[in-house]
């Protein structure tokens, strides 16, 4: 008879094994809004959908936060006006009390030699005096208009912020599993979810396998 000779050789055996279960999501992703009472306006992602990171799922009424954005931009208005006001208050004043000053010396002067009267050097100190007041009021109105400013311009940045979260954005990149959403609904983080994310669209089988099949 013929005789085939082989050299026995190490390789991997395949073998399919039949299991039953269940997929589950690998990590799950819940998108809540930021931002409370508003309405949602337009849903720009499905069930089903693979999103990205960033990715503008649905948004929300900005109506409100922009009359706010309106009212807040008038009071910078109004305050470059009171800043700009307080420095021309503050340069009168310095010139003023320059003024003041030079009249208080000059008489100063004049009653060593017995020419003024006291009765006009305290007028001159009285209003030298009065016009160190008033520069020292002014300055404090700038320091208040700043002041202002500051408290107006975290306000304007606080409204920034809250319109930028009026679009519900994917936080992770994913699969987009429920949607809970709806068209004019109220956004609140105390209800359900809008989204449901699994991150990087990962699914996890959680089969059911025999004990004699685990060793392989």
């Amino acid at each position: 008879p013929s005789i085939s000779v082989l050299v026995a050789q190490k390789g991997k055996i395949a073998e399919t094994l039949n299991v039953t279960g269940s997929f589950a999501a690998g990590e799950l992703v819940l998108v809540t809004p930021e931002v409370e009472g508003l309405a949602v306006t337009e849903i720009l992602a499905e069930e089903g959908d693979t999103v990205k990171k960033g990715q503008v799922l649905a948004r929300l009424s900005s109506l409100q936060v922009e009359i706010e954005v309106a009212q807040t931009r008038a009071n910078l208005a109004r305050n470059d006006a009171a800043v700009a006001q307080a420095q021309n208050q503050i340069e009168q004043a310095q010139i003023s009390e320059e003024r003041a000053k030079a009249d208080l010396a000059r008489t100063a002067k004049l009653r060593t030699s017995g020419v003024s009267s006291v009765e006009q050097f305290d007028q001159r100190q009285a209003a030298y005096d009065l016009a160190s007041a008033q520069l020292t009021a002014a300055k404090l109105g700038l320091e208040v208009a700043r002041a202002d400013r500051a408290v107006i311009d975290a306000q304007m940045s606080e409204l920034e912020l809250r319109i930028s979260r009026t679009e519900i954005r994917a936080p992770i990149d994913g699969y987009l599993s429920r949607r809970t959403a709806q068209v004019g609904a109220i956004a609140s983080a105390q209800k359900d979810a809008m989204f449901n994310i699994v991150a990087n669209g990962t699914v996890k089988l959680l089969a059911e396998v025999p004990e004699s099949d685990l060793p392989k």
